[in-house]
C-alpha cells in the first residue's frame, strides 16, 4: 500500500515537473518572440529612417534640378522677349526658392514690363530687405512706387539708389520725375540737369527738360535743349513737333 502511494506522489511530481518545464519553455520561446519581434521593429525603424534621409536628399536634388530647367528656360524666354512665357518659368523658381537672387530679379523687372506694379513692388521690398545695399533693386522699387501713384515712397527708395550709386543718369532722370509730379520745380530741375550732365546726349532726356522748361513758361530754355536734342537727331518727330508748339 504504502509502496502503490510512493508511486503515485512520484508521478505526481513528475507530471508538475514536466508542466513547469513546459511552462518555461513557453515562457523562453515568448521571451524570444518578443526579443525577435523588438529587433525587428527596430531594423524597420533604421530602414525606414535611412529611406527618408535618402527621400529628402532626392527631393533636394530635385528642388536644384527643377530649378535649373526652368531658370534655363525662362533665361531662354527672357531673351527671345517671350515675356508670358518667361515670367510663368521665373515664377515657378521664385515658388521653389525665394532665394534664387537673378530670378528674382528678372521677374520684377518682367512684372515692371507688364505693368504689373504691386507685384513687382513686392518682389524689390523683398530683394531690398535681403540686401539693403541694393541700388538697383531701390531703383526699381522707386519705379514699381510712382507707378502706383505713391510718390513720397518712390522718392525715397530713388534717393536711396543714388545715394548707393550716383553713376547712373536714368536714376537723376526718374527722380526729377517725381519731383515734377510733387509740385517742387526747383528739385525736378535740378536733377533734370544732373541727369543730362550725365548723359548729355539723350535725345529723351534733352526734350524732355525742354518740355519742362517749356511747361514752366521758360521758353528761351526750353528753345535750348530743344535745339541740343535736333542737334542730336535733325529728324526727330517729336522734337521737330515740340519746336512748331514753342515758336507758335
Amino acid at each position: 500500500m504504502i509502496y502503490i502511494v510512493a508511486l503515485s506522489f512520484l508521478a505526481l511530481i513528475l507530471i508538475f515537473v514536466r508542466q513547469y518545464f513546459i511552462v518555461m519553455k513557453g515562457v523562453q520561446i515568448e521571451k524570444m518572440f518578443i526579443d525577435e519581434k523588438n529587433k525587428a521593429v527596430k531594423s524597420m525603424l533604421k530602414f525606414f529612417h535611412r529611406d527618408r534621409k535618402k527621400k529628402e536628399k532626392a527631393v533636394h536634388g530635385n528642388k536644384d534640378t527643377q530649378i535649373k530647367i526652368y531658370y534655363t528656360r525662362a533665361m531662354a524666354s527672357f531673351e527671345n522677349g517671350e515675356l508670358n512665357e518667361s515670367k510663368e518659368h521665373f515664377e515657378k523658381v521664385y515658388k521653389i526658392d525665394k532665394n534664387y537672387k537673378d530670378a528674382s530679379k528678372k521677374l520684377g523687372l518682367i512684372y515692371l514690363k507688364s505693368e504689373l506694379f504691386d507685384q513687382a513692388e513686392k518682389i524689390f521690398r523683398e530683394l531690398i530687405e535681403e540686401n539693403e545695399e541694393d541700388a538697383v533693386a531701390h531703383s526699381n522699387l522707386g519705379r514699381a512706387l510712382y507707378e502706383q501713384k505713391n510718390l513720397k515712397e518712390s522718392l525715397e527708395a530713388y534717393l536711396k539708389a543714388i545715394i548707393l550709386d550716383s553713376s547712373r543718369a536714368g536714376r537723376f532722370m526718374s527722380t526729377a520725375e517725381v519731383y515734377r509730379a510733387l509740385k517742387d520745380n526747383l528739385k525736378a530741375e535740378e536733377m533734370y540737369k544732373k541727369a543730362i550732365s550725365l548723359d548729355p546726349q539723350n535725345v529723351n532726356f534733352l526734350l524732355t527738360f525742354a518740355d519742362f522748361q517749356h511747361e514752366l513758361g521758360k521758353n528761351s530754355q526750353a528753345k535750348y535743349y530743344l535745339r541740343l536734342a535736333l542737334k542730336e537727331a535733325p529728324e526727330n518727330r517729336i522734337a521737330l513737333e515740340m519746336e512748331k508748339e514753342i515758336e507758335g
